[in-house]
């Protein structure tokens, strides 16, 4: 079941183009990576998502309303981003308060194991805390409100590597638990994309990909060998990336025939790449991919 449409959605700041015609939809009870550069639109249209901004022209509906201003959809959606999430002068106790009033799923048991995972203290202002215990308050509003829909929008920065690893652990427990649908953003792209069922790629406003994990996996890789084999068959692919050093070379391929069980040259090797590189190398090469 579609649970967030995008119909011809363009937003514009002035004259520049933040989002331009975007059409897709996002499928309930998955975990997604939405995935992207520094300016590419990602928490643009997160806001809009969220109810926070209202589109240049086109719609987003979430659950068929539209988000802005709409109190009936606020309520289903849970958007954490990396900062100023909640004022600095309350209390974490009376923020949870609140949070139990809003979200109608909210957990209290939750939200009390995640105080003593994250070791917070409840009696502090949100503005008595280090930047990434303030991260770690926005993860457990994120997790406790067991919204329909959680945004998580890079939430954690300043939590350390073992922070961050309690914080996928949990979250992964709760949605098997609990499913919803969970829309990730981050740039510390392998620590968390085991967790993504499906990724969304944006890139300068525009859909670049969208397309389950494994597939991305299967469709971009590495190929290895003598130069002179390599040049043999790299004209059946679509060439992210090529590397020559002394005699051999390597290119990064994006195979949307899906080409990669054909025999490969003498010499030459099938190379799996990491996620973070995968969405390098697909990025940079942007809308010549299509």
């Amino acid at each position: 079941m579609t649970v967030i449409q995008m119909q011809n959605v363009t937003k514009k700041i002035k004259s520049r183009v933040i989002l331009d015609n975007l059409n897709f939809n996002f499928e309930e009870n998955q975990i997604i990576g939405f995935l992207g550069k520094n300016g590419s639109g990602k928490t643009s249209l997160m806001k809009i998502i969220a109810g926070e901004w209202s589109t240049t022209s086109g719609d987003v509906f979430v659950n068929d309303q539209k988000p802005f201003n709409n109190q009936d959809v606020l309520g289903e959606i849970c958007f954490i981003q990396e900062g100023n999430n909640f004022p600095g002068l309350m209390k974490i106790s009376d923020l949870l308060k609140l949070c139990k009033n809003f979200y109608p799923n909210w957990n209290h048991e939750i939200a009390e194991s995640l105080l003593t995972l994250f070791d917070l203290d409840s009696t502090k202002r949100i503005r008595e805390l280090s930047k990434g215990m303030e991260s770690a308050v926005g993860v457990l509003v994120g997790i406790a409100s067991r919204s329909e829909i959680t945004i998580f929008d890079e939430p954690y920065i300043g939590m350390d590597a073992n922070a961050r690893q309690k914080f996928y652990q949990f979250l992964l427990n709760d949605y098997m638990e609990v499913p919803r649908t969970i829309i990730f953003s981050t740039h510390l792209i392998d620590e968390v994309s085991s967790l993504f069922q499906k990724v969304y790629v944006i890139n300068k406003g525009k859909l670049l990909l969208e397309i389950p994990t494994d597939e991305l996996k299967e469709i971009v890789y590495a190929i290895s060998g003598p130069i002179e084999e390599i040049e043999k068959i790299k004209s059946n692919f679509f060439v992210l990336e090529e590397k020559r050093f002394m005699g051999n070379g390597e290119i990064i391929v994006f195979d949307q025939e899906q080409r990669n069980n054909q025999e490969l040259p003498l010499g030459c090797k099938k190379n799996a790449l990491n996620m973070q590189d995968i969405i390098v190398h697909v990025t940079e090469k942007g809308e010549h991919i299509r």
